[in-house]
């Protein structure tokens, strides 16, 4: 299949894919684990290839959504401030715990001002009606 397929991305996903595949059809030979091997198998290798065939050997489709340069550099502004924010939030309450002490930050309520509490209360929807009435 791989053969006579053009490379493209669907060609390289579609390789990785058979090499998974290809492993787990080899470990399901040797494993002493009791399931149906057989129908496991052949789930597997019918899953890859309902995958493969779409992957590498679909027709080329005409250009439906194309963007602007000045679109484009929007949207990839938009993805870093999204990311920066992400990354800013992931980080502002973090804390390098040993696993003993694991359990004793789990349930800690974040050390954060009121203020802060009410915005991230009101960017996730909690509690939104108890802001506006007191």
């Amino acid at each position: 299949m791989f053969v006579r397929a053009q490379f493209s991305f669907g060609y390289f996903a579609g390789y990785y894919l058979f090499v998974m595949i290809a492993g787990y059809l080899w470990l399901n030979n040797f494993t002493e684990l009791e399931y149906n091997h057989r129908l496991s198998g052949l789930s597997a290798a019918a899953s890859a290839v309902a995958f493969l065939l779409p992957a590498l050997y679909q027709p080329t489709m005409p250009r439906l959504l194309t963007l602007s340069p000045q679109t484009f550099e929007r949207l990839l502004g938009c993805i870093i401030l999204i990311g920066t924010a992400a990354t800013v939030g992931a980080y502002y309450n973090f804390r390098l715990v040993s696993l003993g002490e694991i359990y004793r930050y789990r349930d800690a309520e974040p050390n954060w001002s009121s203020s802060q509490r009410r915005a991230c209360d009101f960017l996730t929807d909690q509690d939104v009606g108890y802001y506006y009435i007191n």
